[in-house]
């Protein structure tokens, strides 16, 4: 009877895990020991789920930074929409001043209109400063945290199998991550094509949005870790 048992221990094999580097396919174990590779196709499938999983780290930051960049553009209408505001309220304080004067009747005796009385230019609208505070709704802020949430989770977990040092899983992660990046979170933006200022100008002003966008938080690029 416990000859029948050592029989069968060692008709199991037992995991191979290594913290060095390794080039082991045949019992490799990964993360637990549910991951045991017991033939050459099943380490082939689990190369191409390592790739597949870095496309999907890929596309769920390039959802974070689009579903930012759609935040941004919200509070650009809003504060667009405020300035409009504020502008309609100051011409009509000027119109309504300008009105009570009118309405004292106190003109000059030589029939010109006093410095008090005449009507003040209109302000233009992109002359109106100030800056105002923007936050996120409540739900686009929980978009946000389940995004990061799994970005963070799905990193740390590449981060636990590139531990095992295993040249393969290594390679496939690194290709992985590169061939996602090229295809999932090409670089694009919108450039204003100027009327007047010539060539030098539209240069100018290219380079100027250029290094604002990519000083930005939407465009830096995330650690393993998120």
């Amino acid at each position: 009877m416990d000859s029948g048992m050592d029989m069968g221990m060692d008709s199991d094999s037992s995991c191979v895990v290594a913290m060095l580097w390794n080039w082991t396919v045949m019992d490799a174990c990964f993360i637990s020991e549910s991951w045991h590779i017991r033939s050459r196709g099943a380490f082939a499938a689990s190369c191409i789920g390592v790739v597949a999983m870095m496309f999907l780290l890929e596309f769920l930051r390039k959802m974070a930074k689009d579903f930012d960049a759609h935040i941004v553009t919200t509070f650009r209408s809003r504060a667009a929409a405020i300035r409009a505001s504020r502008h309609r309220e100051e011409q009509g304080q000027v119109e309504g001043m300008n009105t009570a004067v009118h309405g004292l009747g106190k003109v000059p005796s030589n029939g010109t209109t006093p410095a008090c009385c005449e009507k003040s230019p209109a302000t233009p609208l992109a002359a109106i400063g100030g800056s105002i505070k923007l936050r996120a709704t409540v739900l686009q802020q929980v978009i946000r945290s389940i995004l990061y949430m799994a970005i963070f989770t799905l990193a740390y977990f590449v981060m636990l199998l590139a531990m095992y040092y295993n040249g393969y899983l290594l390679i496939c992660i690194f290709l992985g991550s590169g061939l996602a990046h090229f295809l999932i979170n090409g670089f694009e933006m919108d450039v204003p094509m100027e009327q007047d200022g010539g060539a030098a100008g539209g240069s100018a002003g290219f380079v100027d949005s250029a290094e604002k966008g990519s000083g930005g938080a939407l465009n830096e690029p995330t650690v393993c870790c998120g």
